[in-house]
């Protein structure tokens, strides 16, 4: 989170959790939140920018990639993730990528990170390798 907050930086909170419960992790804003838009239900890799424009927040949203959310640390979820995303983890190249992106619009969202063996070609090994990189949230 970054721009008219009183403390700018990355954080880490549990799911689900609205744009307005962030903010106010962040200290608060310096301007007033459209409900609306305070409203907005985060997901894993967001990022946001408050800017005061006389005392009306304008929010600009974005998301990190997969490889972003790697090397912060940070785990990709399953469910929000798109091919790309996916290809930042180990052993995962476009058309492993690809299919799992498939199986899940398919399928359904997947229910828990083991799920993802589902997927043909992801089996014990692959899982193994990027079990603490995933995560499922959106659902």
């Amino acid at each position: 989170m970054r721009g008219a907050v009183a403390r700018e930086g990355m954080l880490c909170l549990a799911a689900p959790v609205t744009l307005q419960a962030a903010v106010r992790e962040a200290g608060g804003a310096s301007c007033a939140l459209d409900p609306v838009a305070a409203s907005r239900i985060l997901v894993s890799g967001d990022t946001i920018t408050v800017a005061d424009d006389g005392g009306r927040c304008v929010l600009t949203a974005g998301r990190l990639t997969g490889r972003e959310l790697i090397a912060l640390g940070m785990q990709i979820d399953l469910n929000a993730a798109t091919a790309a995303d996916l290809e930042a983890l180990p052993g995962i190249g476009p058309a492993l990528a690809a299919r799992i992106v498939e199986h899940r619009n398919e399928k359904g969202p997947f229910n828990s990170p083991e799920a993802l063996m589902d997927v043909k070609g992801i089996g014990p090994a692959i899982y193994a390798r990027i079990k603490d990189k995933i995560i499922v949230l959106g659902r």
